[in-house]
């Protein structure tokens, strides 16, 4: 049985760049951040290479992988602290090394 191609891997038809700046807008504050990743179409990029990432069954599945691969990014790339604007985790993906701010 052959598997239709997905196109992005299927993040665009999950993640649009605008929900992706709202979840993380300070990703590259002041442009420091040192891997491509952090912007939208890096991520497409990056995503195509794994094309069952958010492709495989419904939209709601996909959604799901999605928004826990985010929380993970999120999560583990925080530079945030308890008192920041937003809370701790609205700065995931923040430090373009780990260390503090």
């Amino acid at each position: 049985e052959e598997k239709e191609e997905a196109d992005n891997g299927g993040l665009a038809a999950v993640l649009s760049e605008s929900q992706f700046n709202r979840l993380f807008p300070y990703r590259n504050e002041k442009g420091n951040a040192t891997y491509l990743i952090y912007e939208y179409s890096h991520l497409l990029e990056a995503a195509a290479e794994y094309p069952d990432f958010a492709s495989e069954g419904t939209q709601e599945i996909r959604r799901r992988e999605v928004a826990a691969f985010l929380a993970n990014i999120a999560q583990e790339t925080t530079g945030g602290w308890d008192t920041a604007p937003g809370g701790r985790y609205y700065w995931g993906r923040l430090l373009p090394a780990r260390g503090g701010l």
